[in-house]
């Protein structure tokens, strides 16, 4: 029963993390809109850059490659299926956990700096 209630408050909290308003700072995207990263090469799912971002083609298969490289396991599997449009076949704990990861990869190869 505890494991119900902690499951149904993990998941509460990422339905107001996803659904709130705008926070302070936060960039409009009709003003600056981001870049959005489509991967040619790899089953990533697109993703977006900051809004000053301005990568080349050649940078952005390297951050393709290296995003992919980093991507373990269940992370792939789930990668690969969103990329694919399979949401639904996807275990709802790894689609929690996969944005934070996702973001962490993304950051790791540099994906913020370009």
């Amino acid at each position: 029963m505890k494991k119900y209630f902690a499951f149904i408050a993990l998941l509460m909290i990422i339905v107001f993390t996803f659904t709130g308003e705008k926070k302070k700072g936060q960039v409009d995207e009709s003003v600056y809109p981001l870049v959005t990263v489509e991967c040619k090469k790899h089953p990533i799912p697109r993703f977006k850059l900051g809004y000053d971002a301005n990568p080349s083609e050649e940078e952005l298969d390297k951050l393709c490659a290296c995003i992919w490289s980093k991507l373990v396991g269940w992370e792939k599997q789930t990668a690969v299926k969103l990329s694919q449009g399979k949401k639904d076949e996807i275990n709802a704990v790894h689609m929690a956990g996969f944005p934070a990861i996702f973001g962490k990869r993304i950051s790791q190869c540099g994906g913020e700096k370009l």
